[in-house]
């Protein structure tokens, strides 16, 4: 390794790949730092299709990204792709963009308390292992900012004020106008539970007036790539810290959605979990109803937590989507809604994790992304 990268990218999502691509046909020395062992964040990780648009717009290296997927198919192009072919061609583009000008590290993390040690100009940096690095410029290319904000660059978590920059659309949004049907009840169920306690997920903090600005995000969920192929399933393991109550809001929304739709088992399906086929016989699964795959209201402190704080949240998700996709039987001993609920078990367990997607048991495993 130099003693001085050219550039040093921080976080191996898509857009770090495409830095450190575009840095090497530059005829630059570019180090990669993968913060765990994966290449292309979501990308890669079950975001399986692609929001493009008109497909002419695309180009450069997100074309060769794309166009390479399609080769795997057999096609010009692919907009749907399986997270396992969609690393390989990643990590194929990595090695074909210039033998020896691009480093990569793995498993390095930014030490959060001393990792930009110069004020206001980045020269190195230092991972929580002890290791540093050089470089003439730096690009945080992570999905949480952290290089930034150890820099010292101004930032913003949540929504901003329509005023801050006069956008008409930014802050909190008029309740009294819901922008998509699917996050709302096709009725009114209350939000309290039998002890007279809110349910899981529902808050009792003021919504805000249209147009301010609150420090919240948009709630988290896994894309999940799933498959209902027996060969290839590898069942949903019941989660450690599993709890029925969790789920009680789901229940509500079933027992309150029409017949119409929980009799017509392919509708109920599209809303229960939303699967939209991939190649190679497997689906990318995302939300689909008011209480779905989303884990509402668990997330508030990922942005600014420490490493800590993060991976608490990111398990509270793996157990509260294991426990939605696959522990019905369970959910189901502890609902008053027990015909609706039956109706959703069986629509349920049809899907699993792929094989070749999940590396290990259910139990231990991690999406290939």
């Amino acid at each position: 390794m130099p003693e001085t990268y050219d550039l040093v990218v921080y976080g191996a999502t898509v857009a770090g790949v495409a830095a450190a691509i575009a840095g090497a046909r530059a005829g630059k020395r570019i180090l990669l730092i993968q913060t765990g062992s994966h290449f292309g964040g979501m990308t890669t990780g079950g975001l399986c299709h692609v929001d493009k648009g008109d497909e002419s717009t695309i180009g450069g290296i997100a074309g060769e990204f794309y166009s390479g997927v399609g080769q795997s198919y057999g096609r010009p192009a692919a907009w749907s792709l399986q997270p396992s072919v969609a690393e390989r061609v990643l990590r194929s583009m990595l090695t074909e963009a210039g033998p020896g000008r691009i480093d990569v590290v793995s498993r390095q993390r930014l030490d959060l308390e001393r990792g930009v040690p110069q004020a206001r100009t980045i020269e190195r940096i230092v991972m929580e292992s002890g290791q540093s690095y050089a470089g003439r410029v730096f690009l945080d290319c992570s999905y949480e900012g952290d290089l930034l904000a150890a820099a010292g660059v101004r930032h913003t978590i949540g929504r901003e004020s329509r005023g801050t920059y006069n956008e008409p659309l930014a802050g909190v949004t008029n309740p009294g106008k819901p922008p998509q049907r699917k996050q709302f009840f096709p009725r009114q169920v209350s939000p309290y539970g039998r002890d007279g306690r809110l349910l899981a997920g529902i808050s009792d903090e003021p919504l805000g007036r249209p147009g301010d600005a609150d420090d919240k995000v948009q709630a988290y969920c896994f894309r999940l790539c799933v498959t209902d192929c027996p060969a290839r399933r590898i069942a949903f393991d019941k989660p450690e810290g599993f709890e029925p109550e969790a789920y009680e809001l789901l229940a509500r929304w079933i027992a309150h959605t029409p017949d119409v739709v929980t009799t017509d088992w392919k509708r109920f399906h599209r809303e229960l979990l939303p699967a939209r086929r991939l190649p190679g016989g497997s689906a990318e699964v995302n939300d689909g109803n008011p209480a779905s795959t989303d884990y509402i209201g668990a997330n508030r402190d990922y942005p600014s937590g420490d490493y800590r704080t993060r991976e608490g949240i990111w398990q509270a998700h793996v157990t509260y989507t294991k426990g939605y996709c696959g522990s019905w039987p369970t959910i189901r001993a502890c609902r008053s809604h027990y015909e609706s609920t039956r109706r959703a078990s069986g629509t349920t367990r049809q899907n699993s994790l792929p094989r070749d997607t999940f590396r290990r048991s259910c139990t231990s495993a991690r999406a290939a992304g």
